[in-house]
């Protein structure tokens, strides 16, 4: 009976190896793949920020060309004086 109990207590520590490792290759396999998707989704992130930053940058320069052309159009057609002008286009 003794070495049936042997024969049996190696049977579970090799399954409990079993076990373990599978758990860590899994284990492991789900951190790298959950790493890797967080780099992309990173990525994509920092696109879409640096898009919309150029996207206002560009819009809110052209909102400033806008008014300071306005201003010296209407320096140009004689409606404000060069000093009125320059007090509205700054």
């Amino acid at each position: 009976m003794s070495r049936l109990k042997k024969i049996k207590y190696r049977i579970l520590l090799l399954l409990l190896i079993t076990t373990l490792i599978m758990a860590l290759i899994l284990g492991g396999y789900n951190i790298y793949t959950t790493i890797t998707s967080e780099q992309a989704n990173i990525a994509q992130y920092r696109t879409t920020l640096y898009e919309q930053f150029d996207r206002q940058i560009k819009l809110e320069v052209q909102t400033a060309y806008s008014l300071v052309q306005d201003v010296y159009n209407r320096q140009q057609k004689g409606e404000l004086t060069p000093e009125q002008a320059k007090n509205h286009g700054g």
